[in-house]
C-alpha cells in the first residue's frame, strides 16, 4: 500500500521543481488531503502570474504533476494545484451556480442546463450535487472547444429523466471561451522534458 505521506511529499517536490525550472518566484508549496484528492497550494506574492490567463499556467502545472506522479506510483490520488485560492474561489462560484440551478429544477420540474464548462469544473458540479436524491446530473454534448454543459434533471420515478431539449439555460452571459482543448496544456511540453523523472531534485 502506498504511503500517503510519501505521495504528498513527492507531489510537493515535483511541483516545486517545475516552478523553479520555469523561473517562477514562490515561497513554498503546501499540501493537504481533501475528499480523496491531494490539494497542492502554492505560496507566492504574485499568484496571478502562476495562475495565468484563464488558469492555463496553473492547469499545465497540474497536468504535469499528475502525469509524473502516475509514473512514480501505481496508485495515487488526483492532485489539484492551486495558487492564491483561485481553485477554491472558482469552486465556490460553481457550487453556487449549481445550487441555484438545483433550486430552479425543484421549483419548475424542468431540467436546467449550465453554461459550457471544462472537465475540471464539471467534476466540481457533479460532485457537489451527487448527494441530492431528487436530482440527476449529466454532461451534454461537447462544443467545438471541448467544453460541455452539465444538465441538472429532476429524478423521475423509475429513474427516467426528461429530454435534454426541454432544459432551461441560465440568463447570465457565459464567460469568454477557453482555448481549444489539447492533450498537453500550453507550456507543458518544455517543462515535461526538463523535470527529473527519477525523484531526484532539480539542480
Amino acid at each position: 500500500m502506498t504511503d500517503p505521506a510519501a505521495v504528498s511529499a513527492s507531489a510537493r517536490e515535483i511541483l516545486s521543481n517545475l516552478l523553479r525550472l520555469s523561473s517562477f518566484e514562490f515561497d513554498g508549496v503546501d499540501s493537504r488531503d481533501e475528499d480523496g484528492q491531494c490539494i497542492l497550494s502554492i505560496r507566492s506574492s504574485d499568484p496571478a502570474r502562476i495562475i495565468g490567463r484563464m488558469s492555463q499556467t496553473l492547469d499545465a502545472f497540474q497536468f504535469l504533476v499528475n502525469r509524473i506522479q502516475s509514473s512514480r506510483f501505481a496508485e495515487t490520488p488526483y492532485c489539484l494545484v492551486d495558487a492564491g485560492d483561485y481553485r477554491l474561489q472558482r469552486r465556490r462560484k460553481l457550487e453556487e451556480e449549481a445550487r441555484r440551478g438545483a433550486e430552479t429544477v425543484r421549483r419548475t420540474g424542468r431540467p436546467w442546463r449550465m453554461r459550457p464548462l471544462n472537465s475540471l469544473d464539471r467534476r466540481v458540479v457533479h460532485h457537489f450535487l451527487r448527494g441530492e436524491s431528487d436530482l440527476v446530473t449529466e454532461s451534454d454534448t461537447a462544443d467545438r472547444d471541448g467544453r460541455k454543459r452539465v444538465v441538472i434533471y429532476p429524478r423521475r420515478p423509475g429513474g427516467g429523466v426528461p429530454p435534454a431539449g426541454a432544459a432551461e439555460e441560465p440568463s447570465t452571459p457565459a464567460e469568454s471561451p477557453a482555448a481549444p482543448a489539447s492533450p498537453l496544456p500550453a507550456g507543458a511540453g518544455a517543462l515535461a522534458d526538463a523535470i527529473p523523472m527519477d525523484g531526484d531534485a532539480a539542480r
